[in-house]
């Protein structure tokens, strides 16, 4: 029998079964994001993320918060 690992954003449970994490999706207007963290004890450097052409979503490389663009904005513009 082989290791089994987690996938990326999961978590086991007493069980042992892989529970995959709720997002904490934040939806904004504009196509470019400031990102400090999620409080005190994980804040980082404030980044600025910018929305690709034609993406809907882009993520912090330091904590994870995921940013959704609103309906009706436009990425890259």
């Amino acid at each position: 029998m082989g290791i089994i690992r987690p996938a990326a954003g999961s978590t086991i449970c007493a069980t042992e079964k892989v529970i995959d994490m709720v997002k904490d999706v934040v939806t904004v207007s504009s196509t470019t994001v400031a990102c400090e963290g999620k409080g005190a004890e994980s804040g980082h450097p404030r980044v600025y993320l910018t929305f690709k052409d034609g993406s809907r979503e882009v993520t912090c490389p330091y904590c994870s918060q995921v940013f959704a663009l609103a309906e009706g904005a436009k990425a890259g513009h």
